[in-house]
């Protein structure tokens, strides 16, 4: 079992069955506010598919950021309004996460929304998300469905229209540019979080569990596409991000004769394939977390300013007596004072306000630039001062007694401490970040980032719903 902090709705954040098809990594999109490091796809169709049907599929865990997130969109022409866009409209505070829908100029015909009722709060979670479209049905209101985890979303608001029965909307699917994780009117908005297996289906309107189920324990998972037998028509497509060097590779399978619609890549690296996906759910910063610190690159960088103590905790946690985990922080910019800068582990209800002192109930205990450790107990020499561009190992064996905490400098062990935990009542323990100042660290929670791995630990340490068996 484990913690997944800040939940708010049952999606597919944990599961204590495994997957009988596991997805093996997700594409990062990170939102820096600039076309020129922002990262999206784009591809250019040569021909029209069919606009009176298709389906839209993928998954998504959503990172830090506010506002409006395109996820899907296609502009009309050159210029003016959005054609087609899915994105999601989300306040700073998070309390009004919707999914936006919109329908527009494509043939005359103007359908503006809906928003989904359904709020998508939860960034510790992966959703699934499908997109219906068929005006050949008969009923006006089954001509578009969306569906998250499995389950129809029939409450919606904001729509101003219906779709005409068996016409076609020039909307999405035209021999035209479209894009993924931006949208093109304004080229912003840019898509914040993880997407994996994103999947097109051109000509055919599939129900959810043509891309998913529910397992044992009720937890919707995916199916693996190429069991399928899609027909994926002309402009069908499947993204999984396996090739690092060319994460818009078309993997589609039972109808590639020869052609596949690759999407261009745009300011993703190789390191923009990551191990965190929809089966095997990796911890990162909570950015739910009523802190001050500033969360980037799919909630693994964390960031401070300002002369105030910002404390941040992980998504997924550990219990006691669960084994020996472990994880990495690599440090971009330690700032110049001493003590300002550390990292550890800690009871996720310590105050994110708090200072370094000793003088809390929470149990806790960080490594500083300095080299001193600070705890709950109190205060002393570690070992070596670190700075910009060192790596700081964090180990913690919850079943000792003591002794049960180890920091790593660049691989080489600073010594141990012997560290009570559960003295504020959780049971649980949280990787911690805590900054003063102008700070900027990112960790590293899945074992293919680790560059500085102690001897003994292997992937079976790595904070995540695999290994935690939830």
């Amino acid at each position: 079992m484990s913690i997944f902090n800040n939940i708010l709705l049952g999606a597919s954040a944990q599961s204590t069955t495994t997957p009988v098809y596991s997805v093996d990594q997700s594409i990062r999109f990170n939102n820096t506010g600039s076309n020129s490091t922002s990262h999206y796809f784009s591809k250019t169709f040569s021909s029209a598919g069919n606009q009176k049907t298709w389906t839209l599929s993928w998954w998504m865990k959503m990172g830090s950021g506010s506002d409006r997130r395109s996820i899907f969109s296609r502009r009309v022409g050159s210029g003016g309004d959005d054609a087609f866009r899915v994105r999601i409209i989300e306040d700073s505070g998070g309390s009004s996460s919707q999914m936006d829908i919109y329908f527009g100029k494509g043939s005359g015909n103007v359908v503006d929304g809906p928003y989904t009722n359904l709020k998508f709060r939860d960034k510790s979670a992966w959703y699934h998300c499908v997109i219906k479209f068929d005006t050949t049905e008969l009923y006006p209101e089954s001509r578009m469905r969306i569906y998250v985890n499995g389950r129809d979303e029939t409450e919606y608001s904001g729509s101003s229209g219906t779709f005409a029965y068996d016409t076609a909307y020039a909307t999405w699917n035209t021999a035209s540019t479209h894009e993924i994780g931006r949208q093109m009117v304004d080229n912003d908005n840019w898509f914040d979080g993880y997407m994996a297996e994103i999947v097109f289906i051109d000509g055919t309107a599939h129900n959810p569990t043509s891309f998913g189920e529910y397992n044992s324990s009720g937890i919707w998972v995916p199916k693996n596409i190429n069991d399928q037998s899609f027909t994926f028509g002309t402009n069908g497509f499947y993204l999984t991000g396996q090739d690092a060097s060319n994460l818009g590779y078309d993997y589609q399978t039972s109808d590639r004769s020869g052609t596949t619609n690759d999407w261009t890549s745009n300011n993703f690296a190789a390191d923009d394939q990551k191990k965190d996906s929809p089966t095997n759910n990796h911890a990162t910063w909570n950015s739910l977390t009523p802190s001050a610190q500033t969360y980037s690159n799919g909630n693994l960088n964390a960031a401070s300013s300002g002369n105030a103590w910002k404390g941040g905790f992980t998504t997924v946690q550990v219990p006691l007596n669960s084994g020996t985990w472990y994880y990495e922080v690599y440090v971009d910019s330690a700032g110049s004072s001493s003590g300002q800068f550390s990292v550890g582990w800690s009871e996720s209800n310590r105050s994110v306000s708090d200072d370094n002192s000793s003088g809390d109930t929470e149990g806790w205990v960080t490594y500083a630039i300095n080299g001193s450790y600070y705890a709950n107990g109190g205060s002393g020499s570690l070992g070596d001062t670190y700075t910009t561009g060192d790596v700081i190992g964090c180990k913690i064996d919850t079943n000792s007694t003591s002794n049960n905490v180890e920091f790593y400098k660049n691989g080489a062990s600073q010594g141990t401490r012997s560290q009570a935990f559960n003295t504020g009542g959780t049971g649980f323990i949280s990787p911690y970040i805590l900054l003063y100042g102008t700070r900027n660290a990112t960790a590293r929670f899945a074992q293919a980032e680790w560059t500085q791995t102690p001897s003994g630990i292997t992937d079976a340490n790595a904070i995540n719903t695999k290994n935690l068996g939830s």
